[in-house]
């Protein structure tokens, strides 16, 4: 292990030959020592054998700058976002660096972009992550939700083939390959139209098609691909019964208790209440117009519901409503009214009545 000065001095021939060996001994070793050598030079190497390490003078002479470990280990100063450790010669403040003990950072632009901590979790754009993966953007996918750029998370599939599909899959075994659920977007046509599917595994061998939602909207069930099968709604509100006799309200007088509907499909539940405080002049039919939607019916094949009358001119009583296109038809059905429509002498100026029908559209 040698170190020297580098200065050969005017000397005898034997020193001058012991000058120059130590000299070069100090070359071919890196100046290896356990200590620095005592003159230094701006970027001088040293071989430190006490910390196991190669170093290099800096440029001003006043520090040692760590390069490499002797066994050939390449480490790095911790640097940080703005001056990676291990950095680009044309791109000085992109690379990675250690923001703390255990952790690994990337960089670009002098920004820290990606950290991986001491407990594993992976932060992209987050600098305490809090799962195994976060991603953090300012991406707003409604600017235009056609456009990936837009999205915090992009999976895609460069094919252009029909019938390919790219997938998230989900795991909860030992088994490095087993799937317990996935989602999965297939491609039927051009610019990635298509449905988006749900599997999960349901004997621990395979995964099965549970719902889809189909390219064109509506969802189907247990691998049904056909769009006359799809549950294509939903939907909640009120609707606004209207009384007739005859198709009049002349001098009518009602308050309306909760008129609710629930659509689900092509399948429509109506709920309602009426209050009479005058029945009016009109006279005939008694028929409720107003339906949230028209039903579909045949000659005999109404859909059918149950009416509760309360204080008629005959006490109380029901009747069956039924759905003939956006209106609701009556029938008084015992024998003695002989299955008849109700009219006004049905009715009394304080008879109420509610109801309830499930009819199709």
């Amino acid at each position: 292990m040698a170190t020297a000065d580098y200065i050969i001095s005017n000397q005898s021939g034997a020193a001058f030959r012991t000058d120059l060996n130590n000299t070069l001994a100090a070359i071919v070793s890196n100046n290896s020592n356990s200590s620095a050598p005592s003159t230094t030079y701006a970027y001088q190497w040293w071989a430190d054998t006490t910390n196991g390490v190669l170093k290099i003078r800096n440029s001003a002479n006043n520090a040692w700058v760590t390069l490499l470990q002797l066994d050939g280990t390449l480490t790095l100063e911790d640097g940080s976002a703005s001056t990676p450790g291990l950095a680009f010669r044309d791109d000085l403040n992109t690379g990675v660096f250690s923001a703390a003990a255990d952790t690994f950072n990337v960089a670009t632009g002098g920004v820290e972009r990606l950290r991986l901590d001491s407990s594993g979790f992976c932060g992209v754009n987050s600098t305490d992550p809090k799962a195994q993966l976060q991603v953090n953007s300012d991406k707003n996918a409604e600017t235009d939700r056609h456009d990936g750029s837009n999205y915090h998370l992009f999976l895609r599939n460069p094919a252009d083939d029909s019938g390919e599909a790219a997938g998230l899959a989900f795991s909860v075994t030992s088994n490095a390959t087993k799937v317990g659920a996935a989602i999965m977007h297939e491609r039927e046509g051009g610019g990635s139209q298509g449905s988006l599917q749900f599997y999960t595994n349901g004997d621990g061998n395979s995964t099965s098609e549970r719902m889809r939602i189909l390219a064109g909207g509506g969802l189907t069930f247990n691998g049904d691909t056909a769009a006359a099968n799809a549950l294509d709604d939903y939907e909640e509100g009120t609707w606004t019964p209207a009384p007739r006799f005859g198709g009049g309200n002349t001098g009518m007088s009602a308050s309306l208790e909760a008129p609710v509907y629930t659509k689900i499909g092509r399948m429509v539940t109506v709920k309602f209440g009426i209050v009479f405080s005058n029945k009016g002049s009109s006279t005939g039919g008694f028929t409720i117009e107003g339906l949230p939607f028209t039903a579909t019916q045949g000659s005999f094949s109404h859909f059918c519901g149950s009416v509760i009358v309360f204080n008629g001119p005959n006490a109380d009583g029901n009747m069956t409503a039924f759905a003939n296109s956006a209106v609701l038809n009556f029938r008084k059905h015992n024998a003695a009214n002989a299955n008849a429509d109700p009219t006004e002498s049905d009715f009394d100026n304080d008879t109420s009545i509610m109801g309830s029908l499930t009819y199709f559209i």
